[in-house]
């Protein structure tokens, strides 16, 4: 059975393959262990530039950084051989 940091591991790994964009600020958000003990599910998040609106380019300080939007990917990743087997849009839920 493979760790929580390799699971985190092979997550970041797996989006870093498959992601084609700009990728800033990668990190884990979240992670856990199902009851089984059979898959660990990460969410990792990560910053991309986002458009102005029309009112921010004509207020915008040219030298003021970009904004940033942050995003957030959930990988379902097997806890036996560390292979991820399903990466979805993150969803928030209130236990």
């Amino acid at each position: 059975m493979i760790d929580t940091k390799e699971a985190i591991e092979q997550a970041k790994k797996y989006f870093k393959d498959v992601y084609d964009g700009t990728i800033s600020r990668l990190r884990v958000e979240e992670i856990e262990l199902d009851e089984d003990e059979d898959y660990f599910t990460n969410v990792l998040g990560w910053d991309e530039p986002r458009e102005l609106t029309p009112v921010e380019l004509m207020i915008k300080n040219r030298f003021a950084p970009p904004p940033k939007k942050r995003y957030y990917k959930t990988f379902l990743v097997d806890s036996n051989n560390g292979k991820v087997k399903k990466m979805i849009i993150w969803e928030r839920y209130d236990d």
